[in-house]
């Protein structure tokens, strides 16, 4: 049987991304939104007013991906766009009513499944959230050096 290498770091993100959506996926069942809508609308919900370009920067999604959820979810009725008063070419969003309700539907469904996935950690979620947050911090950095080529072999 051949040594398998250790998995690298972003393939271990990789995998807890994948499984962190297993657990959105659960707790938003039956609350009349589906997983990545209710990822947007909780990002609209802690920011509103919020403008796509700072959900864009903020959260490393293109302005063009932020624009079709946008869209999306004022057809669902989720969210809407209201005049930016500091910028007249541009809007806001925030939270509908039927947003806001379904929202918390399934944040609180989610809530709970974070209560029991942190009794589960060995360390307190606090100190995990500043790691991730330092690693957002290190690709940041990373992506922002324009020109520079990622290391190839």
């Amino acid at each position: 049987m051949t040594d398998l290498p250790e998995r690298s770091l972003l393939l271990d993100l990789y995998a807890a991304f994948f499984k962190s959506g297993q657990i959105v996926e659960a707790a938003v069942e039956g609350t009349g939104i589906g997983p990545e809508d209710f990822a947007f609308v909780s990002i609209v919900g802690m920011r509103e007013p919020v403008t796509p370009t700072a959900i864009s920067r903020e959260f490393g999604h293109s302005l063009s991906t932020v624009l079709f959820r946008a869209g999306r979810n004022v057809d669902l009725g989720f969210v809407e766009r209201i005049s930016n008063p500091q910028d007249g070419r541009s809007f806001l969003l925030r939270l509908t009513p039927a947003g806001r309700d379904v929202w918390r539907r399934a944040a609180s469904n989610l809530g709970l499944a974070v209560t029991a996935l942190e009794a589960r950690l060995e360390r307190p979620a606090a100190e995990i959230q500043q790691v991730l947050r330092e690693l957002q911090a290190a690709f940041d950095a990373e992506l922002a050096e324009p020109g520079r080529p990622l290391p190839r072999r």
